[in-house]
């Protein structure tokens, strides 16, 4: 996760040219807008609560 973050952090700092991404060095502003999307909507989905999650077993 930190590595995640850190990616993200760099995407956001380094803007247009210079993302630390492989997949994304030659690529324009249109697939660097994608990429952060995509770190995004990754965030977004692993903090999102999963509403009520019991640590017991269940009796049946």
């Amino acid at each position: 996760m930190e590595q995640f973050a850190v990616t993200l952090c760099r995407l956001l700092e380094t803007g247009e040219g210079e993302s630390p991404l492989p997949a994304a060095n030659d690529a324009g502003k249109a697939e660097d807008a994608e990429e952060l999307e995509m770190l995004l909507g990754k965030l977004a989905t692993y903090l999102t609560p999963v509403g009520q999650v019991s640590l017991l077993p269940g009796r049946g």
